[in-house]
């Protein structure tokens, strides 16, 4: 029999994004991508159905963009406290808006929410991967998230920055990051052509 007790929500509000990461399908097939924002009222309609009446976390990821790109996002997390006032929300990502931005956000959200930072490294390396990020901007996010919620760092390894895990690691204490994540890429099954020279 049907029921509805889903307690989990995965939500991508855009598919844009401002940075190029080599692995990621957006930028090896970018025709494959139609570049959208979620629209607030589908979301209104769609949260606010049966379906959803004891979800208990709300994840905007970005699997096909970055949710900070969303010009609305603060306007989403405040409508998910509107209608889903137990629920927990989460952000997932790259961390690359700058100050002003990040304390727009982190107004909407309370201290038992999470952000969860994908930062493959540190200033110099950062970017090899993560390309067009800007380390102010990444920076900013390490400052000011940390205040407000729950933050995780969640570091890909790679042998271009292996060598700085420990002064990552002491960086997430220092702005005291609540949770460091090390894992490895697990795009095309950890397998794939080394052309793009990120190994």
């Amino acid at each position: 029999m049907f029921t509805n007790q889903f307690d989990y929500l995965y939500v991508e509000p855009s598919t844009f994004c401002n940075l190029k990461c080599p692995r990621c399908p957006r930028t090896y097939s970018p025709e494959s991508y139609s570049l959208q924002h979620l629209d607030l009222d589908i979301y209104r309609q769609f949260l606010g159905s049966d379906l959803w009446n004891k979800v208990e976390l709300v994840e905007f990821g970005g699997n096909y963009g970055d949710p900070l790109m969303h010009p609305k996002l603060a306007k989403l997390i405040d409508l998910t406290r509107e209608l889903q006032p137990q629920a927990k929300q989460m952000i997932h990502t790259s961390g690359n808006r700058d100050e002003n931005y990040w304390h727009q956000i982190l107004e909407s959200l309370r201290p038992s929410d999470q952000v969860l930072l994908s930062i493959d490294g540190l200033e110099d390396t950062n970017p090899l991967y993560r390309v067009g990020s800007k380390w102010n901007w990444i920076s900013a996010a390490l400052k000011l998230c940390p205040q407000k919620v729950r933050t995780i760092w969640k570091y890909i390894v790679f042998s271009h920055n292996q060598h700085q895990i420990l002064d990552a690691i002491h960086l997430a204490q220092d702005s005291g990051v609540h949770t460091f994540i090390l894992t490895k890429s697990h795009i095309f099954g950890g397998e794939w052509d080394n052309s793009d020279g990120v190994d």
